[in-house]
């Protein structure tokens, strides 16, 4: 069966954009180092699938869900350290989709200097621009699923993985590197019951990821990229980057993804 999605109608409700609107949000604060924010964002879709996708023959199938219903805080525990966490429930009230509360992002950032940061935690991994981008700032319905390939070993957490990540501006903020070793695929069995043991990765070897850009107009050095600068942004990279897992399944010694963009 083939199946068609049209997304006919999304709206958002936005309580204090990362970046756009971050300015706007009270502060809990203790003073100018030691604060604490929160935001709410709502993104809500109305969606028909085509193609003989209707129980009753009539070729369609509607719903109506919220693709993201995050919580989301960050703040400051001194001048160099910040941090940032998210829950989320994906796809809320769609069909056949589970509606439990995820852990979407939770990481502190060491701010040491505009050429060398540190992050720990979950995040979104530095593999491309676009997987790095915040969801608060798309000007479409979603993400670009035909470019977003990366994957994610945390269950519906998707694109993040656990670990931790360097990155930095250099040469008058001209060129900007991301990488960094996460937890990546975990040893497990895959043998069915009684079958003798198959495991992969048995040595859990870590998951290197990372990303390289020279930019030619703005650089973009916080922790996420805006596709959506509303003129606010001069943009013209170039760069490239790759994502390692060692064993992610038993026939495949090592996985290997790269881009260039």
């Amino acid at each position: 069966m083939h199946r068609r999605s049209v997304a006919v109608l999304s709206g958002i409700l936005l309580l204090g954009a990362p970046s756009l609107a971050g300015a706007q949000v009270p502060r809990l604060s203790i003073d100018a180092d030691t604060w604490l924010q929160f935001r709410f964002l709502a993104q809500l879709q109305v969606e028909a699938a085509g193609r003989n996708a209707g129980v009753d023959g009539d070729g369609w199938s509607y719903d109506i869900f919220t693709r993201r219903a995050r919580i989301m805080g960050n703040g400051s525990v001194h001048k160099k350290v910040k941090f940032f966490f998210s829950t989320d429930v994906p796809n809320a009230g769609k069909q056949g989709v589970t509606n439990d509360v995820i852990w979407n992002d939770g990481f502190v950032d060491v701010q040491l200097a505009p050429q060398f940061n540190i992050g720990m935690g979950r995040f979104l991994v530095p593999f491309s621009p676009e997987n790095r981008a915040s969801a608060a700032q798309l000007l479409g319905i979603d993400y670009n699923l035909n470019v977003l390939k990366t994957p994610t070993p945390v269950t519906r957490a998707f694109w993040r993985d656990d670990g931790i990540e360097v990155r930095g501006v250099l040469g008058g903020k001209r060129f900007e590197y991301r990488g960094g070793v996460f937890k990546g695929a975990r040893t497990y069995n895959l043998a069915a019951a009684g079958a003798p043991v198959r495991l992969n990765n048995p040595d859990n070897s870590l998951r290197t990821i990372g990303m390289a850009m020279l930019n030619f107009a703005d650089a973009q050095p916080g922790y996420f990229y805006n596709p959506n600068g509303l003129g606010t942004l001069r943009i013209l990279s170039v760069g490239a980057g790759f994502d390692r897992i060692p064993n992610s399944t038993v026939s495949m010694a090592t996985r290997l993804a790269w881009n260039v963009f």
